[in-house]
């Protein structure tokens, strides 16, 4: 049985230390020799080197740019915008969300979502409003003092007649 030297400091690095203790200078020189001695891995790197000149010799000769990508704006984004835009009133995040994916016509990560309208919501040009807790709308279309209360979404775009609501907090 091997036994390892006590560490004499607890944290990370007494973990390196002793996995280095287990390295001695001769077992480092012995594999290092063995590695260094394998006619099979000559052959093999002599191979590699030559297709390495090769293709410096290439890229030198055909020196081309690598192509910019292009800018495009986040779909999440433009697809939040627009589901509000077309619905002209404050809506629930989820709503947003479900109408977003039928607008889209492919399935969005909750978590993109939430966290557009999160991050779209704040700075000193927001592009969304939270209007309340969980409800957002365009900031163009928000009203100080107004008291928004979220309806369903409606696929037809006609406006929505909203119950009641939890959400509301009218008072008198």
């Amino acid at each position: 049985m091997v036994t390892l030297p006590q560490p004499r400091f607890r944290g990370r690095s007494s973990d390196v230390e002793l996995w280095l203790s287990a390295f001695t200078p001769e077992k480092r020189a012995l594999e290092l020799n063995g590695a260094l001695s394998n006619p099979r891995a000559e052959v093999e790197l002599s191979r590699l080197r030559d297709v390495q000149k090769r293709l410096l010799l290439k890229a030198a000769a055909n020196h081309m740019e690598p192509r910019p990508a292009p800018a495009r704006p986040s779909p999440v984004l433009e697809t939040i915008t627009r589901v509000l835009e077309l619905e002209n009133r404050p809506m629930r995040a989820r709503e947003i969300y479900s109408a977003a994916e039928e607008l889209l016509g492919r399935p969005l990560l909750w978590k993109s979502v939430k966290g557009t309208l999160f991050n779209y919501a704040q700075g000193q040009t927001p592009r969304f409003v939270r209007a309340s807790r969980g409800v957002y709308q365009l900031a163009d279309q928000h009203r100080p003092g107004e008291n928004p209360e979220p309806g369903r979404f409606l696929s037809s775009g006609s406006s929505a007649s909203t119950g009641s609501s939890s959400l509301n907090t009218t008072t008198e």
